[in-house]
C-alpha cells in the first residue's frame, strides 16, 4: 500500500503586482496577437493559421518558441504566406523569460489552440502580462468569456474560432484595455491565493491525502 499526497501547481509571486505594471493605454493600430510555445503539432499552430486564413481583418501575429520539428515549421511558414497582405506573421524563435516579460504586455491577445495541457503555465503568464487568451477547451481553464479574460473554444467548432478571432480584431481599444486589466487582476488573484497549506502537508503529512494499493 502506498500513500499519495496531492498539491496543485504554484505560481511565481511576481505575477501578483502585474496590474500596476500594465501600459495605461493600448497602442493604436491593427490587433496584435501572440502565440508562445514550442513549435510542435500538439500546440496546434497550423489550426490557428488555417482559422486566420478565413479572417478578413488585418492583424499582426508573432509566434514565439523553439522549433521542435523543422518540417512542421516549414509547413507553418507556408501557411503563413497564404494570408492576406495586411495580415502579418513573424516567427521570432526562442526568447528568454526576461525578454518575454518585456514583450508580452504590448500585445492584445494570446492564442493557443492546444490539443492538451495539464496546467498551461504559459496561459497564466499571458494573463499576468495583461493578455486575454483565446485557447482550446483542452486545458483546466474554462468559462473564460464569463470572467472577461478570454475564450475557451472546442477545437471541433472552427466556425466559432474564426468568429471570435474576427471579433477580437474589430474590438474597440477601450474594450481590449478593460479585458487586459481583468486578465492581469485574475493572474494576481491566482498568485495571491495559492494552496500553500497543501504543500505543507505534502512534506509533513496530513489528512488531505488518498491511499492506493500498489
Amino acid at each position: 500500500k502506498s500513500i499519495v499526497w496531492i498539491a496543485p501547481n504554484l505560481l511565481e509571486r511576481r505575477v501578483a503586482d502585474t496590474p500596476s505594471r500594465l501600459p495605461l493605454d493600448r497602442k493604436k493600430g491593427v490587433a496584435r496577437l501572440v502565440m508562445v510555445s514550442r513549435l510542435s503539432r500538439k500546440k496546434n499552430f497550423d489550426y490557428l493559421l488555417r482559422c486566420l486564413q478565413r479572417v478578413n481583418s488585418a492583424f499582426h501575429l508573432d509566434i514565439i518558441g523553439p522549433e521542435e520539428d523543422s518540417a512542421y515549421t516549414d509547413e507553418l511558414k507556408a501557411l503563413a504566406k497564404e494570408l492576406g497582405g495586411d495580415q502579418m506573421v513573424r516567427f521570432l524563435g526562442s526568447q528568454s523569460p526576461a525578454i518575454l516579460q518585456t514583450l508580452l504586455p504590448d500585445y492584445d491577445f494570446f492564442v493557443l489552440p492546444t490539443r492538451h495541457e495539464n496546467f498551461g503555465h504559459v496561459i497564466v503568464e499571458a494573463w499576468a502580462a495583461g493578455l486575454p487568451v483565446i485557447i482550446s477547451d483542452q486545458t483546466p481553464w474554462c468559462d473564460l468569456e464569463a470572467k472577461g479574460i478570454g475564450w475557451d473554444i472546442p477545437l471541433s467548432d472552427t466556425e466559432r474560432w474564426v468568429r471570435v478571432l474576427e471579433n477580437c480584431m474589430r474590438m474597440d481599444s477601450e474594450d481590449i484595455q478593460l479585458m487586459k486589466r481583468q486578465a492581469a487582476s485574475f493572474a494576481a488573484d491566482l498568485a495571491s491565493n495559492q494552496p500553500l497549506n497543501a504543500y505543507g502537508k505534502l512534506f509533513t503529512g496530513g489528512p488531505e491525502r488518498f491511499e492506493s494499493k500498489a
